[in-house]
């Protein structure tokens, strides 16, 4: 009885995470957008701090990472631009 209850529970939670994650990646994908456009204008500190929201959602985000590298180069935080580059 308790395979079948841990069953149902297991085959529920597995269709809730699926939109959740769904809507996370879409999220991202706007959020990287808007970053992207802070960046075009040299708005890069507004930039830097979206990259960084992204990058809480989705760490190892290869884009993001170096477009966030980008706007530390730019900004003048070199140091700060390497360790990205190389994470």
């Amino acid at each position: 009885m308790m395979r079948i209850f841990l069953g149902i529970v297991l085959l529920f939670s597995s269709f809730i995470s699926i939109p959740v994650f769904a809507q996370t990646t879409e999220d991202t994908q706007t959020m990287f957008k808007q970053a992207n456009e802070y960046f075009g204008k040299g708005e890069y500190n507004q930039a830097i701090i979206i990259y960084d929201n992204i990058l809480q959602v989705v760490p190892n985000n290869i884009s993001t990472l170096k477009m966030k590298a980008i706007a530390l180069s730019n900004s003048g935080y070199h140091e700060k631009s390497l360790k990205e580059f190389f994470k």
